[in-house]
């Protein structure tokens, strides 16, 4: 059965950009797509309910799809991590991010971990399975902080950045939070100004908490959480900042 057609905005996507949807219900991605804007850059999709457990992401440029990490994997998550924060090197001040230690394997283990791996089709290989799954392209990870959703990681590899991939992520793991969730703030902390962390957050829905809000609003493994990460990170001039946006 055929749900309504939708309106989707994507403000800001550039021609050939990667294109991730995701929907909560177990809804599927689209099969069709349509640009009917070019100057707005929207895109109208026809969508249909599946209630299968299979993940699908569709993608117009490099083509892969979102899942449920295996525990196999979280231990070559540190690489994926490493060589996405090597961006950080474009800015001086921070440069020292680039050498910052990984999530360990254990705290990963803690969080609900999805990975986005790059989808060889049937046309690009021979066999006959419709997916293999080729390397994994970046992870986000969700734990549990003050029994509400808190988003640990987001890294993508840095060659593959700036394609939608952060964003399919998140989009995912939000749509896979219990419904008891909803309502509820999805936090984080990053850099304010830097444009791939703070500003790249606000254009996904996120806003700047003020640190005399976070024990109220949020709750103290929150602030214990910031105040300790923000004496890490914060130098240069570079504000550290928890932001969150209210999960639908």
């Amino acid at each position: 059965m055929w749900a309504k057609t939708k309106l989707v905005n994507f403000t800001g996507l550039r021609q050939g950009q990667t294109t991730a949807l995701h929907l909560r219900n177990h809804v599927r991605l689209p099969y069709t797509l349509q640009a009917i804007s070019s100057r707005q850059r929207h895109l109208r999709f026809a969508h249909r309910f599946n209630r299968s457990l299979s993940d699908m992401t569709y993608s117009m440029a490099l083509k892969f799809f979102v899942r449920t990490a295996h525990e196999e994997e979280l231990a070559a998550l540190a690489d994926i991590e490493s060589k996405a924060a090597s961006v950080f090197e474009q800015i001086p001040e921070l440069a020292s991010e680039c050498h910052y230690p990984a999530m360990p394997v254990g705290l990963l283990k803690a969080c609900q971990v999805y990975v986005a791996a790059r989808e060889i089709s049937n046309e690009d290989r021979s066999g006959d399975s419709d997916r293999e799954v080729g390397g994994v392209l970046g992870y986000v990870a969700i734990r549990r902080l003050d029994d509400a959703p808190y988003i640990a990681k987001v890294a993508v590899l840095r060659e593959v950045q700036r394609q939608g991939i952060g964003t399919a992520l998140l989009a995912h793991a939000e749509s896979r939070l219990p419904a008891t969730d909803t309502g509820a703030g999805l936090a984080l902390t990053t850099f304010k100004d830097v444009p791939w962390n703070g500003k790249w957050y606000k254009s996904l829905g996120f806003e700047e908490i003020p640190d005399s809000d976070i024990l109220l609003r949020f709750g103290p493994a929150h602030l214990a959480l910031f105040m300790q990460s923000k004496e890490k990170h914060e130098h240069s001039g570079w504000k550290w900042v928890l932001m969150a946006k209210t999960v639908m």
